[in-house]
């Protein structure tokens, strides 16, 4: 069996989950997010735990059911916590600033690298 597959997944409070005719729909802080589940793999939510089950033991289906529980347990982190990207410069010589909403960055070019 899959590692990840088997992995349950915790459903947050503030969370809404709806599963009916194989489409799971996510409602959170962020936003609503939807998804059609493969028919060899099935959910089953009981007690704020979401459970991927596979319908058949073979390649694809541990395939599928590890990238079912990974598809739904991204759409639960959407919706609650967003999308955030983080960046990291090490070194000497670089520089960023933050000038509204445009970031300057000073990474050794001729000139500074303005990003929106």
């Amino acid at each position: 069996m899959s590692r990840v597959g088997k992995k349950p997944i915790a459903i947050p409070e503030k969370t809404k989950i709806t599963y009916k005719d194989r489409i799971i729909t996510v409602q959170g802080e962020k936003g609503v997010l939807t998804r059609s589940i493969n028919p060899m793999i099935d959910l089953n939510i009981k007690d704020g735990i979401i459970n991927v089950i596979m319908m058949k033991d073979d390649r694809m289906g541990r395939s599928l059911q590890g990238l079912t529980r990974s598809l739904v347990a991204n759409m639960i982190t959407g919706v609650n916590k967003g999308f955030e990207r983080a960046l990291e410069i090490s070194g000497i010589g670089y520089r960023a600033e933050l000038k509204g909403r445009t970031v300057v960055l000073n990474l050794g070019y001729s000139n500074p690298v303005n990003y929106e």
